[in-house]
């Protein structure tokens, strides 16, 4: 007893045949050729950058720190007002972290 597809005996064709064995054919040329490729090449790329320093000797390094145009001298000023504009700075003190003594206003 021969079993057909969906019961018809018109279903067996050697043209159907040979169409399957192409499409299995091509699928397996597809698949090899798809796992050649992604043995054959990373699947990510590798990028980086490296940045040389540059060492100062301390004549250049002298020369930078005296410079106005790399080591410019500022003047920071500011105040402490409250929600009504009122200035608060006459009731705080500042005082230098690293030498513990208290800056007085108005100074350079």
């Amino acid at each position: 007893m021969v079993n057909y597809i969906f019961q018809k005996e018109s279903n067996k064709t050697t043209f159907g045949g040979v169409l399957s064995i192409f499409y299995i054919y091509a699928i397996f040329y597809v698949l090899t050729y798809y796992i050649a490729i992604y043995s054959q090449s990373l699947p990510y790329d590798i990028t980086s950058f490296v940045q040389e320093e540059k060492l100062l000797s301390s004549e250049q390094r002298w020369f930078f720190l005296e410079s106005g145009k790399y080591n410019p001298n500022m003047t920071l000023a500011f105040k402490l007002l409250d929600n009504n504009q009122k200035i608060l700075s006459d009731r705080f003190i500042m005082i230098d972290a690293e030498t513990g003594k208290e800056i007085k206003r108005n100074e350079i």
